[in-house]
């Protein structure tokens, strides 16, 4: 671009990516108007003062990938480098303009995006699943627990008094040598039962 905005020289992708001929009569301003680009971040119009190469030809060197225009019913996505050239004096004599076609690269971003989203809310729901089970496996233990308590309390309070009699029959004089060997093995029995439990 020449200082007055007038283009100075168009190479042949440009002209293709941007798709018209009369883009060598554009200056910059009505190239930011005929193109109408869109910034991608809020889909506003590009405000021609805010167009990377009318910054470039003010003398700021300029670098943005929020470009967008409508090419043939498409979305394009373009990232604009504008850079200033000086002269000895510190005049600017021309700006360069680089402008890349970076539609793939956008859709990638937003593919992985939305990607990365799925992979968060599926996580936060594996979580939630994760949480859910462990709650469940504690309420479980918990219900086995009190019922081993309980069936230990339940089986040893019989379990206390038969031993507690066959004590109490063994020394009886009134039974024979088979009734005490009986009692013994009743009382043996006991004890392991006790000790398992």
């Amino acid at each position: 671009y020449n200082p007055d905005g007038s283009i100075a020289y168009l190479n042949h992708a440009a002209q293709e990516l941007l798709g018209t001929e009369t883009l060598l009569a554009l200056t910059e301003g009505q190239l930011a108007v005929s193109e109408q680009p869109y910034n991608s971040n809020n889909d506003q119009l590009y405000f021609p003062s805010n167009f990377p190469i009318v910054r470039a030809l003010q003398g700021e060197f300029v670098k943005v990938s929020d470009v967008e225009i409508i090419q043939y019913g498409l979305i394009i996505n373009l990232e604009v480098s504008a850079t200033p050239i000086f002269d000895n004096n510190g005049n600017i004599t021309y700006a360069i303009a680089v402008i890349q076609d970076i539609s793939q690269r956008k859709e990638l971003e937003s593919f992985l995006a939305n990607y990365q989203r799925t992979l968060e809310s599926e996580i936060v729901e594996r979580t939630e699943q994760l949480q859910q089970a462990a709650l469940a496996a504690e309420t479980a233990n918990r219900a086995k627990s009190t019922f081993l308590a309980n069936m230990s309390h339940e089986l040893r309070t019989p379990l206390n008094a038969i031993l507690g009699f066959t004590q109490i029959m063994e020394p009886s004089p009134n039974l024979t040598t088979e009734d005490r060997e009986n009692i013994r093995i009743i009382y043996r029995s006991g004890e392991h039962l006790l000790t398992l439990i």
